[in-house]
């Protein structure tokens, strides 16, 4: 897990899971306290969790807050695909348990 502590903030920003484990491990959730204790432990504010691992999120009651990336590539023919392919990018696009939750929650 890589985390930063920034003043009030404690951002959990990736997560390496090992997979093989299957869900009965619970690897998701024991991180996430994990990151919760170290939050607590440093008197931060605010705990920011990151990209993926929607499902888990949702169980577990955060609320998902849009990000918005702006670059521009030197090169035309580069940024064009890339406009191209982030235009394309939706929440539904994600995740599959992502668009269910959206199907299921309008206005989540």
């Amino acid at each position: 897990m890589l985390v930063f502590h920034l003043g009030d903030r404690v951002i959990n920003k990736f997560i390496g899971l090992d997979y093989r484990r299957g869900a009965t491990a619970y690897l998701y959730f024991r991180l996430f306290d994990a990151a919760l204790d170290f939050a607590y432990a440093r008197g931060a504010r605010e705990l920011q969790s990151g990209q993926t691992g929607y499902r888990a999120k949702l169980d577990l009651g955060h609320r998902l807050v849009p990000l918005f990336n702006v670059f521009h590539h030197e090169n035309p023919i580069v940024h064009a695909i890339f406009r191209a392919i982030g235009r394309r990018v939706t929440w539904q696009s994600l995740d599959v348990d992502l668009a269910t939750f959206l199907r299921t929650h309008p206005g989540s």
